[in-house]
């Protein structure tokens, strides 16, 4: 499918269910992007995403997994489910003793980024990974998120932040990360980031692994 193929197709997303309860499959649709606080909505804005499956195309990092690091409503999973193979995500606001949920391409995780526990058990569930997406906003969490997986990435891969312009207070632990990530302050290595051009968009930026 095309990027503008993949745009529409989420769109055009009707539950069969709208139980609010339900996690799988998600229980809303797509009614809006670039939305960080409606529930009936995705918090990417087209323009990061056509970024991020360009991106993704060009390095060929689609023939195998994504790890989604928040699940939100399930609607990015959806979205994601149309450009990888598999799709593992971590849902942490909610049921943290629930069992993993396996369903055709997806398989949806649950626990927090702060429990090291969770995170190796979480592991288990990762064969192939290609792409790895930080969204969180806690420098604490993304930390634990970024050197437990990245490791796994078999190369050619990508890590991709988001939320990385620092436009409002609370993505400033994002921010902070990447900045110690580019200065060498974590692991003593300067890491080479790309930022994705987007003047209205809340800043995707990622790092290529090779």
């Amino acid at each position: 499918m095309t990027i503008d193929q993949l745009v529409e197709s989420l769109g055009r997303y009707q539950p069969a269910s709208t139980d609010p309860d339900q996690i799988w499959p998600p229980p809303v649709r797509c009614q809006s992007w670039d939305n960080q606080t409606l529930p009936q909505a995705i918090h990417y804005s087209v323009d990061d995403v056509r970024e991020i499956i360009t991106m993704v195309r060009e390095h060929e990092l689609d023939q195998g997994e994504i790890l989604v690091t928040d699940f939100r409503n399930g609607l990015p999973c959806l979205l994601w489910e149309s450009v990888f193979q598999k799709v593992i995500s971590i849902v942490s606001d909610r049921c943290s003793e629930h069992e993993p949920i396996i369903a055709g391409s997806q398989t949806i995780l649950f626990g927090r980024p702060a429990d090291t526990m969770f995170l190796y058990r979480a592991i288990e569930h990762v064969s192939n990974l290609k792409v790895l997406l930080i969204d969180d906003l806690y420098y604490g969490n993304i930390i634990s998120l970024y050197f437990m997986f990245k490791k796994l990435i078999k190369p050619p891969g990508a890590v991709v932040f988001l939320n990385s312009a620092n436009r409002i207070p609370e993505h400033a632990g994002m921010h902070r990360f990447l900045h110690d990530l580019s200065k060498g302050a974590l692991d003593n290595s300067r890491h080479k980031l790309m930022h994705l051009q987007n003047p209205k968009g809340y800043g995707v930026s990622y790092e290529l692994i090779n």
